[in-house]
């Protein structure tokens, strides 16, 4: 089952002002690019929940950015915006100090000078972008994001030759990364996670082993043999979409 209809998905508000599908995914990769670089500021890393946030924030972005065209957002405001409300949402601190933590780290990224007057129009853009954010995706923030079926391949997922602690890292990698595209908004985050273990192996010259059952691994999340068939089926379609993105970036 995807989570929206396939036209639904393409037809982005970007895409209806004239976006071309090229031009988005470089956007999309340039948020991607801007909120890792926020992350290595923030040192958020280390937060047991920071995959869960992580992905919550550029899905959250991804659904408001869907329903308003890029030309019409600063993207690194909204990012931040996106980011900080995950955060709150993951009860990651106390939000009423940690909005200057955010702020602070914003303007080293923009190697701009620091100040209580530029410290506070951010915080009030980033408020502002808050508050759209949330009415645009009906503030719904029940988002089931991929880690929760990243850790429970982890454990059912093994490897016929070489260490397996490797392939959960590549795997993680590649999980955050499939953020770069669009792809939480059509595909279920089951088949996020499963592209991002194809991803790994085919990375590290690693083969997944069947399951105790004698089912192939991907099967992992299927209850009958229609299911896993679809599985593998959607797998093998989010991929082709991956690979296209990259190829993209290159033009």
């Amino acid at each position: 089952m995807k989570l929206l209809s396939y036209n639904s998905w393409l037809q982005s508000q970007s895409q209806k002002d004239g976006i071309q599908i090229e031009n988005q995914v470089k956007l999309y990769k340039e948020v991607y690019d801007f909120s890792q670089k926020l992350e290595a500021l923030l040192q958020n890393g280390n937060h047991p929940t920071f995959n869960h946030y992580f992905q919550k924030a550029l899905s959250i972005f991804h659904r408001f950015a869907h329903q308003v065209s890029l030309r019409k957002f600063n993207r690194h405001i909204y990012t931040l915006a996106s980011l900080y409300l995950s955060a709150k949402d993951n009860d990651m601190f106390d939000h009423t100090i940690e909005i200057d933590k955010y702020v602070k780290c914003f303007i080293e990224y923009s190697k701009g000078k620091e100040g209580y007057d530029l410290q506070s129009v951010l915080i009030e853009k980033i408020v502002d972008a808050e508050s759209h954010i949330l009415q645009m995706i009906g503030y719904d923030l029940n988002i089931v994001v991929p880690q929760v079926y990243f850790i429970e391949a982890k454990f059912k997922i093994t490897v016929q030759h070489g260490e397996l602690s490797k392939l959960h890292e590549t795997a993680q990698n590649c999980l955050n990364n499939l953020f770069f595209t669009n792809a939480c908004l059509y595909y279920e985050p089951k088949i996020m996670v499963l592209c991002a273990f194809q991803l790994a192996s085919d990375n590290l010259k690693m083969t997944l082993s069947d399951l105790d059952s004698g089912e192939p691994w991907y099967t992992i999340f299927s209850v009958n043999e229609d299911q896993y068939q679809q599985d593998y089926e959607d797998m093998q379609e989010l991929l082709k979409y991956y690979q296209k993105c990259l190829q993209l970036l290159q033009m």
